[in-house]
């Protein structure tokens, strides 16, 4: 019998084998989320396979804000052991917004404040998570989007 989520010699597709232990096969398994779901308030994930890239599309209201100091807080809290990057984007992927790497369970997050005073700002972002340096884990990352413009 080969080991679970394997052929007998490597990991089936979408799965990893982060502990290093045949044994137990390849026991890291995806999360499940679709790439540009729709990121609303909260989501958790994992970065399974090792080069897997999460991708998610927040739409950002304007609401008006009498001082145009209206913001939008992107959040990002990596699992312990590993190193995660955050990248926001505009909806296309063309211009990065702001990025940061938040490590060993502490959270980073990228501010971004209200491109013009007086005018509907409203927009959707291209959000993404991707893993940063070489340590991989199935653990679940928590992103989360806070405020409007």
């Amino acid at each position: 019998e080969p080991a679970p989520n394997t052929d007998g010699e490597r990991c089936l597709e979408g799965y990893a084998d982060f502990d290093g232990e045949a044994a137990n096969g390849c026991e890291a398994e995806p999360d499940g989320l679709r790439d540009r779901a729709p990121l609303l308030d909260e989501v958790r994930g994992n970065l399974v396979p090792q080069d897997d890239v999460d991708e998610f599309l927040a739409e950002v209201t304007d609401n008006a804000q009498l001082l145009g100091d209206g913001e939008v807080r992107f959040n990002l809290t990596a699992p312990k052991g590993v190193s995660q990057r955050l990248t926001v984007l505009s909806e296309d992927g063309d211009e990065e917004l702001g990025t940061v790497v938040s490590s060993d369970g502490v959270e980073a997050t990228v501010t971004l404040r209200e491109p013009r005073f007086g005018q509907d700002d409203s927009t959707t972002l291209l959000v993404r998570v991707e893993s940063f340096g070489a340590e991989r884990t199935a653990a679940r990352y928590r992103l989360t989007k806070r405020g409007s413009y």
